[in-house]
């Protein structure tokens, strides 16, 4: 796409005609892009320094010209600034804040690499301008395509960030960048196609329609099934079935379950089950049948979990600590421990030591040795077997 650029004088223009908060949220993305690429450039293997950010002063000039001069950003050197790069160094830690002048005499950077990072402000200029040139022309946030997006849930997919800056610029009522209005078109496409595809597959009547709080297998999985050419149209139809049914059923256990216990620990449920699931989802690690049989047993276990709180909490069991417990019933005994608690075993290591610190958890727990620093991996069923005492 070509993107005419602006002098200063028309960007001024343009800026003058927008709110305080449209300015915000075109200077915060435009210096997020910016920040990204030098962030991730190869040059910057093998320097000592690492670059944490780029700075500009968009009204540098207009200071300067109406005599109103408040500087925001300034150099090591005291000098005044529109474009300051941020670098830290590998070696010491030291932050330094630096004009173009200063930036290869503090830092020792080469000069052809610290011309790459001058020539960001470019950058900086193209793509503001592009969003600028499109607000010139009355262009604004694309709301009917945006609102059949959000309607059919496609934007679930997005990460965080990109949700974040869509809403920032719903909000400003500003026009898009080229390369995300496109996506947000790709987007609604490829929804509609995998749609098509459903309803060939599975029949008119089938509604894809689904809400994934916590394990993502439809997001991860139904493109995967779809394309797979493995899989003959019965399988296909039969995995489809299966897995709307069970994420259906698997989030809303969890999400019931989840109503039962503090915000502590669902964060620590989170970390240790369902985060490492939707990592192993997101990077093919499992097959269907493994994705499936696993998010069933994820939602068991913290069922187990919010079961073995509420029997507590009503039948007032105090924490163990220091005492034995009966290996037979394991259910007031899952809420004691965690990572890095201490607990005793029933067997004692060769070492002589029966002390074990809880190392990780997750579908399987390891434990090490506190004497002789040995490290064992149990499942869940032989950890709760050879559980004696939680220690603390």
């Amino acid at each position: 796409m070509m993107i005419s650029v602006l002098s200063s004088e028309d960007r001024e223009e343009i800026f003058n005609t927008m709110t305080d908060f449209q300015i915000d949220v075109i200077m915060n993305h435009v210096m997020y892009r910016v920040k990204s690429e030098l962030l991730t450039a190869s040059f910057w293997k093998g320097i000592h320094w690492e670059l944490l950010g780029v700075n500009y002063d968009r009204l540098y000039r207009k200071k300067l010209n109406q005599r109103k001069y408040r500087p925001s950003l300034y150099c090591e050197c005291g000098r005044s600034l529109k474009y300051q790069y941020v670098v830290k160094s590998k070696e010491t830690g030291e932050i330094l804040e630096l004009g173009k002048e200063c930036f290869t005499q503090r830092t020792g950077i080469p000069e052809r690499i610290a011309e790459e990072i001058y020539n960001s402000r470019n950058k900086i200029n193209i793509f503001q301008d592009e969003i600028l040139n499109a607000y010139k022309f009355r262009e604004r946030f694309p709301i009917e395509l945006y609102n059949e997006i959000h309607l059919n849930k496609v934007d679930d997919k997005w990460s965080p960030y990109y949700n974040r800056k869509i809403l920032d610029f719903k909000k400003a009522n500003l026009p898009l960048f080229h390369r995300d209005q496109d996506k947000l078109e790709n987007d609604l496409i490829e929804y509609k196609v995998r749609k098509r595809q459903l309803k060939r597959l599975l029949g008119m009547n089938f509604k894809a329609e689904y809400t994934e709080n916590y394990v993502y297998l439809i997001k991860y999985m139904e493109n995967r099934i779809l394309n797979d050419r493995k899989l003959n149209q019965g399988e296909r139809k039969k995995l489809i079935q299966d897995l709307y049914k069970i994420s259906k059923a698997v989030n809303e256990s969890i999400s019931t379950d989840f109503a039962n216990l503090s915000i502590d620990r669902r964060k620590l449920i989170t970390v240790e089950y369902i985060d490492p699931f939707n990592d192993k989802l997101k990077g093919f690690d499992l097959s269907y049948k493994e994705a499936l049989s696993e998010s069933r047993n994820i939602a068991r276990r913290i069922m187990d979990y919010a079961s073995g709180k509420k029997i507590e909490k009503n039948t007032k069991i105090k924490q163990v600590t220091n005492k034995q417990v009966n290996t037979n019933n394991t259910s007031n005994v899952k809420l004691d421990y965690g990572l890095n608690s201490i607990i005793k075993t029933t067997k004692k290591h060769p070492c002589g030591n029966d002390e074990w610190e809880i190392i990780r958890m997750g579908a399987d727990i390891k434990i090490k040795c506190t004497k002789c620093n040995r490290i064992i991996m149990l499942s869940r069923r032989n950890f709760n077997k050879r559980l004696k005492q939680v220690v603390k």
